[in-house]
Parts: structure tokens; sequence; C-alpha cells
């Protein structure tokens, strides 16, 4: 059986959601991949966040209309995509940036090509257009198409676009996956990501699958499982 990657989600162990104490706490759980959420500020700076609006001075305004300092103005923690990658550049951990801002992505190219960090990080979040774009402008970076659709058709459609735009593989909520699903995608040379589960049941349901990540809150309970499946 194959045994999974272990996908910490942001803010799991009670840790604010992209902040340094839980890049902290994610590399030291000896998890596989950790999951950041990136957004692209107005004049073009990735940050780590994952909601598309912020509340300034009591009004809500989207990341995409606000500047770096004036984000920083109102969170103090927020964190840069530079400063993440610093930070695991030296760890043995893979990284999996799920992109919010798919218009922007780009500037998140540019950041990883010059980090160095083309072949330790996963482009999430992404559509096919933009995965046949950034897949143009780096070949290197290893790009996931999500997936959203729940026919299986539809799914079959999809998987055909992800080999077609030269993506490492497909990203989709684990409620829509299934074992066909997988046999269908790795026949097509494609890893199955899938998020995020929580129950130790769904765990092991989606561990016979066969993906190659499960991204979690709950990392000691599916290590757990995975012990046991490995000395099965």
């Amino acid at each position: 059986m194959r045994i999974p990657f272990v996908t910490a989600h942001s803010g799991c162990m009670d840790t604010k959601m992209n902040s340094m104490e839980y890049l902290e706490k994610a590399t030291k759980s000896g998890v596989d991949i950790i999951e950041i959420d990136v957004s692209v500020t107005k004049n073009k700076v990735p940050i780590l966040y994952h909601d598309e609006y912020a509340h300034i001075k009591g009004e809500k305004k989207r990341i995409k209309d606000l500047t770096y300092a004036q984000l920083k103005q109102n969170e103090d923690n927020l964190l840069l995509l530079e400063e993440a990658i610093d930070y695991v550049k030296h760890k043995e951990v893979l990284l999996n940036i799920d992109i919010k801002d798919c218009l922007e992505y780009e500037v998140i190219a540019d950041t990883i090509v010059k980090k160095r960090m083309s072949e330790r990080v996963f482009l999430t979040g992404c559509g096919g257009e933009t995965v046949r774009k950034i897949k143009k402008l780096n070949p290197l970076i290893q790009v996931l198409l999500n997936i959203e659709k729940e026919n299986t058709e539809d799914f079959r459609k999809l998987c055909n676009i992800a080999v077609e735009s030269f993506c490492c593989g497909v990203n989709l909520d684990y409620r829509r996956c299934t074992k066909e699903f997988v046999d269908f995608a790795h026949k097509r040379g494609l890893m199955v990501f899938v998020w995020t589960v929580d129950e130790v049941e769904a765990m092991n349901e989606i561990i016979k699958m066969g993906v190659e990540s499960i991204t979690t809150n709950r990392i000691r309970e599916l290590k757990e499982i995975l012990a046991r499946v490995w000395k099965e």
C-alpha cells in the first residue's frame, strides 16, 4: 500500500493560520509538506494570507486593493512569502503554496525562483488556464490542478487537462475523491492530493485509495494510522 505524504493544514496544532508559530510547530511535528496560503497585495508583494478581505479601520477591503504597508499596520505578525520560504528552506520539508489570487501568479513564481525553491514547492489553488501560464513561465515549478467538479466525467476531463498542462497532479476535497478517480489519475501519471481530512475513519478510507498526500489538522492521529499501516 502507498504511504502518502502528511501535509499540515495551515493553522493546525492550535496556531494562527499562516503564522511563524504555525511554521515552527509544523516543521517540528515531522510532517512531509507544510501548506501556506498566499495572496498578493496591491503593490505586488506576496504575503501569507488566507482571506480575500481584511478589515482596515472598520472597513472591509480586498487584499488586492491594499498595499503591504497598509496591511502591516493592521497586522503586526504578517509574513512575507519570502520569510516563509527562508524559514523552511533548510528544513527537511516541502511547501504547498495555495494561491488565493491566481491573477498574480507571476510574482509568486518569481519569488520561488529567486529563492531557488522550484523543486521543493507545490502550487495549488489554480485552474487550467493559470496552470498553463505558470508552467510556461517556469517548467520546473510543480503545479497541481484544483478539481472542484463532482461528476465523474468532469473528473476525467480535468485529469486530461492536467496532463496537457504538464501538471504533476490534481488537488481536491477528500469528500469528492474515489478509488476509481485515483486509479484513473494514476494511469495518466498524475499524483492525487486531498484536503482536509480530520476524521479517523475518513483517514483510513483515503489511505486505502492510494493518494499521494493528505492534508490534515490532526497530524498526530494521521501519523499514528500511517505507522500502523506501514507495519502491516
